[in-house]
């Protein structure tokens, strides 16, 4: 039987929320919010993936496909057939497979920064960056740094690399890196939008297909 991963349940509302942190931590990434939360309309559920916080001594393949099954199995472990999605970053490019797999469940999804569906291929020096930081602290804290606009203290830095050294385990931090930065499904998430036209002699719809992400932006997608 395979394990439910490791996850904080809060609230007690109909509304249901699976929420997806980052590559360089754990859920706890959203400690933050946790005072602010409407726990009477929604139920949140913080997720961990394999190699992370609660789910640290979970083994895997670490790949966005292993991510999105993970969820769907907790989602059915907590009976919740519909739930809204809400991912940061390398968490907003598996929810964005997660609709695509499973499409009729996903009420709403939410991308904080979101990793588009093509992944994000490098090279170089960035390449170099990227791909040492599993091994290498002072990576983690220069990418910290530039990500977020170079406008943070060192004080913060040295917390964020802090906690990501706590809550992620270097072989799962190492995998996860190529998981987003490789992985590309942006053909299989086209998707149906219907627009209508109204004007003084024309009323009508027109449907058309776009790609339901927007590169280097955060962005928002509801269905009913």
């Amino acid at each position: 039987m395979t394990q439910v991963i490791g996850h904080q349940l809060m609230g007690s509302g109909s509304e249901k929320v699976m929420v997806l942190h980052g590559w360089m931590g754990d859920h706890s990434v959203f400690n933050g919010l946790f005072d602010v939360l409407d726990l009477d309309t929604f139920t949140y559920t913080f997720v961990d993936y394999r190699g992370y916080g609660l789910s640290m001594d979970l083994e895997g393949a670490f790949t966005m496909a292993e991510i999105v099954q993970d969820v769907l199995h907790l989602a059915n472990h907590l009976k919740w057939d519909r739930f809204h999605a809400i991912g940061h970053s390398m968490g907003g490019m598996a929810i964005q497979l997660l609709n695509s797999l499973a499409e009729g469940r996903v009420q709403s999804m939410v991308g904080i920064t979101p990793v588009p569906a093509t992944g994000f291929p490098m090279e170089g020096d960035m390449l170099a960056l990227f791909d040492g930081a599993a091994n290498n602290p002072e990576n983690r804290g220069i990418i910290c740094h530039v990500t977020t606009g170079e406008k943070h203290t060192q004080a913060w830095i040295a917390h964020m690399v802090k906690e990501s050294l706590r809550t992620t385990s270097q072989k799962a931090f190492g995998a996860y890196f190529k998981a987003w930065s490789m992985t590309n499904f942006i053909s299989s998430i086209s998707t149906k939008v219907t627009a209508k036209v109204n004007g003084p002699t024309t009323n009508h719809s027109i449907s058309f297909s776009i790609s339901p992400w927007a590169a280097n932006g955060a962005w928002s997608r509801a269905s009913t």
